[in-house]
């Protein structure tokens, strides 16, 4: 018994804490060249590059500017597809039954698919049961009620 408390008492002091890694990993980095860092997590040194074409070492939004552009141009052909982006919030109204709806009446729209942003519903023929989870008041209970 006595053997375990000392054994782990020596274990304890051989690992270094958390701030003794970060202080160390911190002034490893280099502070006198632009783009270093420190990787919060994994207490890595990491670089940045920013976004240049060109060979000027000033990072401003017209160098950014720029450098979109003329990527735009030459990949005119290969565009990227928009982002599409669910809603911070979505009205209860704004939900709407799918036009080609193969559940049974007894389904409910619940909100929207990130997908697609298509109309999510819960058929309650073929699944009884609905969990809701969310924060704390953020009116769970509440919300079919309207």
């Amino acid at each position: 018994h006595q053997w375990a408390v000392q054994h782990q008492d020596r274990t304890e002091d051989q690992r270094p804490n958390l701030t003794q890694v970060s202080k160390r990993a911190a002034e490893a980095v280099p502070h006198n060249i632009p783009g270093r860092g420190l990787d919060a997590i994994s207490a890595k040194h990491i670089m940045i590059g920013a976004p240049r074409l060109d060979d000027t070492e000033v990072v401003d939004d017209a160098g950014l500017a720029v450098a979109i552009e003329q990527l735009r141009q030459r990949f005119e052909d290969q565009q990227a597809r928009t982002v599409r982006v669910l809603p911070t919030r979505l009205e209860a109204a704004a939900l709407r039954m799918p036009e080609r709806w193969g559940g049974s009446r007894w389904s409910v729209p619940v909100g929207m698919y990130e997908k697609d942003l298509s109309t999510a519903m819960v058929d309650f023929m073929a699944e009884r049961h609905l969990n809701i989870f969310g924060a704390k008041n953020c009116g769970k209970p509440i919300c079919w009620l309207r």
